[in-house]
């Protein structure tokens, strides 16, 4: 059995599934996310378990709350949300049906530690995950994005033993003055600077893309924002009559579960 499946059919009974489908009943998702929801809040008052499962946890409630709203409202969502952090409110520490929850969700985590990789589909994009043990440049969590007709790579790269930084790559006709990330709500983060893309973060036939990284706080914005939100990158040139920019449009999705499951580091050894 997929260890995965094997983790979410173990820790609650209403977790049917492995690998999220990028549309699902609304009565369904209601339900993984009030189930996860409950046992992640129920972790944080009673502290069931060490950091790596919990983690894991919040990753698989991060991923739970990103189909509920892609099927349903937020405000249905955050209803769910609110039951369920009732419910864990009541429900003593000590309570046999917790620690009962607790230990299987502990003993199916030995077998879901074990996955490299990792896909979270959104409405029309996913986000790739990667957790393979790597010393040079690597993608942790990608989506691919189009620049006109061009094609572009964004998420978390990391290169040699540094955390993952949020990295744009794109192939480009014309060099911008500048790469601005804008988010909806008004904030924007600027690219740190530029330089050719290491060929590990480049996919075949590209030529020299160049990449472009940003500062820990545009990951931190990025994975606060709904997962339906849709965010900016922008290649801003000057020209005689102003700025020129072009854009390409990034999926949030389930951004924050894939950095929380990128989070957990390499794999254990089994």
């Amino acid at each position: 059995m997929n260890p995965l499946r094997l983790f979410l059919l173990l820790a609650v009974a209403a977790f049917p599934g492995a690998l999220w489908p990028a549309s699902v009943s609304a009565q369904s998702a209601d339900a993984l996310f009030y189930e996860r929801a409950l046992l992640a809040e129920a972790d944080r008052r009673c502290d069931l378990f060490e950091s790596p499962v919990s983690a894991a946890l919040l990753a698989s409630s991060g991923q739970a709350r990103g189909a509920a709203l892609r099927a349903t409202s937020p405000a249905a969502v955050r209803a769910v949300q609110g039951r369920a952090l009732a419910r864990a409110a009541r429900t003593p520490c000590a309570s046999p049906e917790l620690q009962t929850a607790a230990g299987r969700v502990r003993v199916a985590y030995q077998g879901w530690s074990q996955l490299r990789h990792m896909t979270f589909p959104g409405r029309r994009a996913a986000w790739r995950a990667d957790r393979t043990v790597s010393e040079g440049a690597r993608w942790r969590l990608a989506q691919t994005t189009r620049l006109g007709d061009q094609a572009a790579l964004f998420g978390l790269a990391s290169e040699g033993r540094e955390p993952p930084r949020l990295t744009a790559v794109a192939r480009l006709r014309e060099r911008p003055a500048y790469v601005r990330l804008s988010l909806p709500n008004g904030k924007a983060f600027l690219a740190e600077g530029r330089r050719p893309a290491p060929k590990a973060l480049q996919p075949r036939g590209w030529g020299e893309p160049l990449a472009f990284r940003f500062s820990t706080a545009a990951a931190a914005a990025l994975a606060q924002l709904d997962p339906a939100t849709v965010v900016k990158l922008e290649f801003v040139s000057p020209t005689r009559s102003g700025e020129k920019a072009r854009s390409a449009r990034i999926e949030v999705g389930d951004f924050a579960a894939g950095q929380a499951f990128v989070a957990l580091g390499a794999p254990l050894r089994p």
